[in-house]
């Protein structure tokens, strides 16, 4: 499942995904089903990088739809991050 696969991105890359918001939406005319995922995540930026780009490279029908990164002050390593993908599913 394409969710399994997300999450061995995230533990690979050393973020956590405690929580997650998913919706589906199934397709109107076309062939393609739409699967929106969103985790907010508390992670260094080099790890928030590969999570992201190891899913896109994992996940070819997924799409990064949304990206808010957030640092309490300058010098925090850690910063807070809401990611988003678009996975689109070929209905059978």
């Amino acid at each position: 499942m394409v969710i399994g696969v997300i999450y061995a991105q995230a533990k690979q890359s050393g973020v956590s995904l405690d929580t997650g918001h998913y919706s589906y939406s199934a397709p109107k005319a076309g062939a393609l089903a739409r699967y929106d995922v969103e985790f907010p995540v508390k992670a260094g930026y080099p790890e928030i990088r590969s999570f992201i780009n190891g899913t896109l490279t994992a996940v070819p029908a997924a799409a990064l739809a949304k990206l808010h990164v957030e640092r309490k002050t300058v010098g925090d390593a850690t910063v807070n991050a809401n990611i988003g993908f678009v996975i689109f599913l070929r209905s059978e």
